[in-house]
């Protein structure tokens, strides 16, 4: 199995250096706006960037929130949200989001928990967040359709296809690896703590309650964040059009093979705005300093934090 999901991250990986190239690539083409984008971040309110990273920090434990839930056994809430920002950090650098998933498993099995429960957890935790923030989505745009007269319908289409495919591409690589001799017994045992972990919930729906609550919480966070940095960039952005934005931009960050959604994220979510009728300019300068504030201001303390968590081999 280990060796199965080293093979996997080789090859995302390789695609992942094509993204950068792509990135690399939309970046030198748009460069002067990019330019003129981080020179207005620097003269952005001050007061709003602080009380964005205040956000992030604040919201930092919620993800061992949502692990308590998804185990039965109790978990240390303070090394657990240690292990969640190491994904900050050097996690940053593993391809295809195994860095971030991988350090969490890695300390949930070294608090007890076994490799295959860490990773029905991981999962499950994600669905959560994913399922949470379409319902979501999708009840806006169905509320207010004026809000998405901006975008095509062309749009809406391939969006629903880039939603539809992935799910049965996912299937499908399951079902290839389920009755493959090699994946069979790996494959099987997760099948089995999958189980587990569904009898878990329905047994104590109070469970999926908290669970909807954290991952409500959670992108509520992320919302304000982006919230006050349009704030910072003397931007008025309402909710139901920053809930729309981030998920766009979350969207085209997940399909796009970078690490951590670079590129993807400010991409989508700069795009978003500027459909929404906001200067590009500063469209894209809310969209670099949203991501400043969640992906490169914790790097450096992610380190730290998997050095310490090495160091009391947790991780």
């Amino acid at each position: 199995m280990q060796k199965r999901v080293y093979s996997l991250a080789k090859k995302r990986a390789v695609f992942e250096v094509l993204g950068l190239g792509v990135i690399a690539a939309i970046s030198f083409a748009q460069r002067e706006l990019i330019i003129e984008s981080l020179r207005a971040i620097g003269s952005s309110n001050l007061y709003f960037v602080l009380l964005s990273v205040a956000v992030f920090w604040l919201s930092l434990p919620l993800t061992a929130m949502s692990y308590q839930q998804l185990t039965k056994n109790k978990i240390p809430m303070l090394t657990t949200t240690l292990a969640q920002l190491t994904g900050s950090g050097p996690g940053r650098i593993i391809p295809g989001g195994f860095g971030r998933l991988g350090l969490i498993v890695i300390h949930l099995h070294k608090v007890g928990i076994s490799t295959q429960v860490g990773i029905v957890a991981s999962v499950m935790n994600g669905v959560f967040g994913f399922t949470v923030n379409s319902v979501l989505f999708w009840l806006l745009v169905l509320r207010h359709p004026d809000i998405t007269s901006h975008f095509s319908y062309g749009t809406g289409v391939v969006t629903i296809l880039l939603v539809v495919i992935p799910i049965f591409v996912l299937f499908g690589l399951y079902e290839l690896l389920l009755r493959s001799k090699r994946g069979k017994k790996p494959m099987k045992k997760l099948s089995k703590e999958w189980r587990a972990q569904i009898r878990l919930l329905t047994a104590e729906p109070m469970r999926i309650t908290k669970l909807i609550a954290v991952a409500l919480a959670i992108l509520g966070a992320n919302v304000a964040i982006l919230m006050l940095c349009a704030r910072a960039s003397e931007v008025s952005l309402p909710i139901n059009e920053a809930i729309i934005a981030l998920s766009i931009g979350v969207f085209v960050g997940g399909i796009l093979p970078t690490p951590g959604g670079l590129g993807g994220v400010e991409a989508g979510t700069a795009s978003a705005l500027i459909a929404f009728g906001n200067d590009p300019t500063v469209s894209t300068s809310v969209a670099l300093l949203f991501r400043m504030t969640t992906y490169w201001q914790p790097l450096i303390p992610g380190t730290i934090a998997y050095l310490y968590l090495r160091e009391k081999k947790l991780i």
